[in-house]
C-alpha cells in the first residue's frame, strides 16, 4: 500500500484494494453481529437505572415490616429474603452480562484505533523511505 502526496489517503492501487475488501468484509461480519444483536428480543437493553433499581434493599425491608406488623414469626420471614436473594443474584448476572457486552463493543473500538494507528505509522515510514530512494535514484 502507498501513501499519497497529501497523505491523507492510501493511493488505489491492487493491495489498496484487496485490503479495502477484507476491510468491508469485516465490517459486514460485524454489523451483521449487531443487527442479529439488536433483533434478538432476549437482547434488548434496558437502561442502567434499571438495572441498578432493581439492587435496592427497599422491597425487601419493606415485606419484613409487612411480615412483623402481622406478627409473623422469623420462620415466615425467611422466604421473602430467599425470594430476595435469587432476584438479586438474577440481576447482578445481568449487569455482568451487559458489561461484558459493553466491554466487547470498546476492544472492538480500540483494536480498530490501534490497526488504524498501526497502518498509518507503517504507511508514512514506508513513504519517507520512498521518497528518500527517489532522490538517491535521481
Amino acid at each position: 500500500m502507498v501513501d499519497t502526496s497529501d497523505r491523507e489517503r492510501l493511493a488505489d492501487n491492487q493491495a489498496f484494494r484487496d485490503f479495502k475488501k477484507i476491510l468491508l468484509q469485516a465490517v459486514a461480519i460485524l454489523e451483521a453481529e449487531r443487527s442479529r444483536d439488536k433483533k434478538d428480543a432476549a437482547h434488548k437493553e434496558p437502561p442502567f437505572k434499571d438495572l441498578f433499581a432493581s439492587l435496592s434493599t427497599a422491597p425487601l425491608l419493606q415485606k419484613i415490616e409487612a411480615a412483623a406488623q402481622r406478627g409473623e414469626k422469623a420462620s415466615s420471614v425467611l422466604p421473602l429474603v430467599e425470594d430476595f436473594s435469587i432476584d438479586f443474584e438474577k440481576n447482578v448476572a445481568q449487569i455482568e452480562r451487559r458489561l461484558i457486552y459493553y466491554s466487547r463493543l470498546a476492544t472492538i473500538g480500540v483494536i480498530a484505533a490501534m490497526l488504524l494507528h498501526e497502518i498509518r505509522n507503517h504507511t508514512f515510514t514506508l513513504g519517507r523511505l520512498l521518497r528518500a530512494v527517489r532522490k538517491l535514484v535521481e
